[in-house]
């Protein structure tokens, strides 16, 4: 189950793509993740979520700090652009 918020939402029906901007929250209980980002675009076609701005996103793993990148949600596979940082407990 996933849970997305936003102050700004809005939907293309052309591209079946969604935009949202402003405090933006994803929540996936399945994936225990979390991601604090202030833009986010969902392409419901190819169910890849693209991030861009300042992005926190929290995991059981650890805690990724990016300003550019992307999650497959089908894969399960992010693509991490720009700078990028990483808290882990394994690393301190």
């Amino acid at each position: 189950e996933k849970t997305l918020t936003s102050e700004t939402g809005t939907y293309d029906t052309n591209a079946k793509i969604f935009y949202f901007k402003n405090k933006v929250e994803l929540i996936s209980k399945q994936n225990q993740q979390k991601i604090n980002t202030d833009n986010l675009t969902y392409n419901s076609i190819s169910k890849i979520v693209y991030f861009k701005g300042k992005t926190k996103i929290e995991s059981k793993d650890g805690i990724v700090y990016t300003n550019e990148g992307d999650f497959n949600t089908q894969t399960q596979v992010s693509n991490f652009r720009g700078r990028t940082k990483l808290e882990d407990e394994d690393y301190y």
